[in-house]
């Protein structure tokens, strides 16, 4: 008589994943002292040769559920013969939700296969599913394997890697469905933050589960995710132009080809998107109006970082960031537009002098001086003019030549079509300079080399200090020579 005792645990939900009797993985046999998962809504536990061994597996199995009652049955086979009576032993165990069910079976005996299929319907929690995803990368697109398990970042790093770039240039990130209707055209979703992640693996999970509740045969995975960047998307609402390259993108935001450059340079799009939201007709550039009326020129280097402060969630594109310090920077501005105002003319004020006021010359061939106030040369009427008194103009004439304030300048540099072609933005180092109290461009200068710049700006580079110098130089020789050239004629 050979009597084999299993244990079935009924349940009309998906069982959550169990380890095996002696700590042993799962697996879809059953082995001695093992009990199985299956895939479906029951679950087995096998190879049990006495009633107390049974018992045993079913004091397992209340650790695992909770119901009232557990229902023991025997039934023996001797020698292929089936008895007629079945024996029955009500046992109470600790709470289980479903009934748990012992049976004994013939050694030869196998489960019915119709359980087994029906096993398989629902999947734990604990599955790992590999999901495809399909990114941009230059004008083509690149298919991704990631498992639903894949952490946030991980996720970010992967997609950064697939796409070609960074991951902090991807902070804006948007994803499709590939199994949604095409008509309408579905939007994108946003996929910036766990939780939107999540978010993301519940809508494949629901996916997931319609797809085996119609096809009980086997799992069928999605198609594929599409994701995207819509860092580049025009916002709603918003009244700055687009090129018609950039709205044809928009139009197929849901294409996967994106060109490399919308891909790797989130700064810079960002840049231009401040810049066209505080965009100023007066100025022809990005300026914040402040209280009073006075605008703000917004320098490279505010650009900079209000773009790095929305790039990393910090700031919006449409409020000024408080670590700007625009307080502190426009009072700075107001003086060095103060002092940059052109000399006034000695005689505006007072209008054009007598006619009594110039006296004839002592000698012929110096001229009387010109109504424009331009400052007379004349040496003293009393004594002829010496060597020395001839050449002192000269040197004065030198010593205050003025040179242009050092931002005026450095903007100039940046508009400069050959001295700006690099885009190095040079005017971002204005604030910096005068500070330090360089003020024009021959305090500049005076400094002589570019490592004395670099101790001053001490995020500069040195060849750009070295570009710097080199430009100073020319254009004091190009100032010095004007006055000269003044001088003579």
């Amino acid at each position: 008589m050979g009597l084999k005792w299993s244990v079935i645990f009924s349940d009309a939900a998906t069982p959550k994943p169990r380890p095996n009797y002696n700590g042993a993985p799962n697996t879809q046999t059953s082995h001695s002292g093992h009990y199985t998962q299956e895939s479906g809504a029951s679950t087995t536990l096998t190879s049990c040769h006495d009633l107390d061994a049974a018992r045993t597996l079913m004091d397992f199995g209340t650790g695992l559920r909770s119901t009232s009652r557990v229902l023991i049955s025997e039934e023996r086979s001797v020698a292929g013969l089936q008895g007629d009576g079945e024996e029955e032993e009500e046992v109470a165990a600790l709470d289980i939700p479903d009934m748990l069910h012992v049976n004994s079976h013939a050694d030869n005996e196998e489960v019915d296969e119709e359980d087994d299929d029906s096993s398989e319907d629902d999947r734990s929690d604990d599955e790992v599913l590999d999901i495809k995803y399909q990114v941009p990368n230059g004008t083509a697109c690149k298919n991704i394997i990631l498992s639903n398990k894949t952490t946030w970042g991980s996720f970010v790093s992967k997609i950064a890697e697939g796409m070609g770039t960074r991951p902090t240039l991807l902070f804006r990130l948007g994803y499709v469905f590939s199994w949604l209707p095409k008509n309408p055209k579905p939007r994108p979703m946003l996929l910036t933050s766990k939780d939107e992640y999540l978010e993301m693996l519940e809508g494949i999970d629901e996916r997931l589960s319609k797809t085996t509740s119609s096809d009980k045969k086997g799992k069928k995975a999605p198609s594929y995710v599409i994701i995207s960047d819509e860092s580049d998307t025009k916002p709603s609402g918003s009244n700055s132009s687009k090129t018609k390259t950039r709205a044809r993108n928009d139009e197929n935001s849901l294409e996967p080809a994106i060109t490399e450059e919308d891909t790797t340079n989130s700064i810079t799009r960002i840049i231009e998107k401040i810049e066209g939201n505080f965009h100023c007709r007066e100025h022809d550039r990005a300026c914040v109006i402040e209280d009073s009326g006075y605008h703000y020129q917004l320098t490279n280097e505010d650009l900079s970082v209000w773009a790095k402060l929305v790039h990393e969630h910090l700031a919006s594109i449409d409020r000024v960031p408080d670590k700007l310090n625009l307080d502190v920077k426009s009072t700075r501005q107001k003086r060095l537009k103060t002092a940059a105002r052109p000399d006034i003319n000695p005689w505006m004020s007072y209008g054009p002098p007598p006619p009594w006021f110039f006296q004839p010359p002592v000698f012929p061939s110096y001229a009387h001086p010109s109504v424009s106030g331009t400052p007379s040369t004349l040496p003293s009427t009393n004594s002829a003019p010496s060597s020395s008194a001839m050449a002192s103009p000269s040197r004065k004439r030198r010593l205050h030549v003025t040179y242009p304030l050092i931002g005026e300048w450095l903007t100039s540099l940046d508009a400069d079509p050959i001295r700006g072609e690099d885009m190095v933005y040079f005017e971002q180092y204005a604030d910096t300079l005068a500070q330090e109290g360089i003020l024009r461009l021959g305090d500049l200068h005076d400094l002589k080399t570019p490592e004395k710049l670099m101790d001053i700006l001490p995020s500069i580079r040195w060849g750009i200090a070295n570009r710097l110098m080199k430009f100073a130089m020319e254009d004091i020789d190009c100032y010095e020579q004007e006055v000269k050239q003044n001088r003579t004629e």
